[in-house]
């Protein structure tokens, strides 16, 4: 898939590895005097949350448009260890 904006599926490896490399290391913070992941726990990577955020958009965006990527099965990876099933309380 390709567009006309020249986003093709090498910029999105790219784009991919880069998202990749942050979005788990935690960063210094000194706003909340916390580690990050204690106040963010899924979104504790990056320079603060809000970046962190953005780069699983893209991730989730990179992955719907070239499932068949290189990097698909690491950012699936971090998707299930990040994201947890919703369990609803018994009645």
């Amino acid at each position: 898939m390709s567009s006309s904006s020249g986003f093709d599926a090498q910029i999105a490896s790219r784009l991919t590895r880069i998202a990749l490399s942050h979005v788990r290391r935690e960063q210094p913070n000194t706003i909340v005097h916390a580690p990050p992941k204690s106040v963010h726990p899924i979104f504790f990577g990056s320079f603060d949350w809000h970046s962190c955020v953005h780069s699983y958009w893209l991730l989730a965006t990179i992955l719907r448009m070239y499932p068949r990527i290189g990097e698909a099965p690491a950012i699936a990876a971090l998707f299930a260890e990040a994201f947890a099933k919703e369990v609803k309380p018994s009645s």
